[in-house]
């Protein structure tokens, strides 16, 4: 699945299971494995890609 994603508050999540790929507009492709946290700040936009089914816990920052 690939979805394009716009954040407007700041997030953080934590990879339990499953493997993301994260590409930043106009960046690199970033990959997240289980074990693997990771902050996405406002203004974040991007593709979020699953490779394999993700089990996450996410947290948004109101």
């Amino acid at each position: 699945m690939v979805r394009r994603s716009r954040r407007t508050r700041s997030g953080s999540a934590h990879i339990l299971a499953g493997i993301v790929e994260l590409t930043p507009e106009g960046g690199e492709p970033v990959v997240y494995r289980a074990g693997d946290s990771f902050v996405m700040k406002p203004g974040f936009v991007g593709v979020w890609k699953t490779i394999e089914t993700v089990r996450k816990i996410y947290v948004i920052v109101m």
